[in-house]
């Protein structure tokens, strides 16, 4: 005989923040009572930070390759540049559905890309994070505490 275990656990969902973020009615959802949600908000935002830096180290490196003459329609350095501009953009939308939610850049972004798009959908954000109780204040604050010499789980 197969016994089934199940539990569930009931919360009132007072404290759950919702916005709307296209067209189609779909959402993204933030959940107020999450101790977490500060130190997701800036691994979002340092995560980006990095991924850029990475991406503009890369493409430093990339314009200083040498390259051989052909005569292919697509030259491999286009190749290349799409390749890591295409790379960029995955991570940092996988950076940002992090603390967004899954499938959440997919949601606010569909299949385009832009430079701007990460700068463009802060602004619309931050109001919505003051209504969240999330300042800039508190996660500059956050950030500092973070990354202090002295908080050695920022190095596990």
């Amino acid at each position: 005989m197969t016994e089934k275990n199940s539990i569930r656990i009931n919360r009132n969902n007072k404290n759950i923040y919702e916005i709307e973020v296209n067209d189609k009615g779909e959402t993204i959802i933030f959940d107020l009572e999450d101790v977490n949600l500060t130190a997701k908000l800036i691994d979002m935002y340092t995560g980006i930070q990095e991924i850029e830096k990475k991406f503009n180290k890369e493409k430093d490196e990339l314009e200083k390759r040498e390259y051989d003459e052909t005569d292919s329609f697509i030259p491999q350095r286009a190749i290349d540049e799409n390749k890591l501009i295409q790379k960029f953009f995955a991570d940092s939308r996988a950076c940002a559905d992090l603390f967004l939610g899954a499938g959440a850049c997919q949601k606010i972004f569909g299949d385009k890309n832009y430079i701007e798009m990460f700068t463009d959908l802060f602004d619309q954000l931050e109001p919505h994070f003051k209504k969240m109780g999330l300042s800039m204040q508190k996660l500059k604050k956050d950030l500092v505490k973070k990354y202090q010499p002295n908080n050695r789980k920022v190095l596990k």
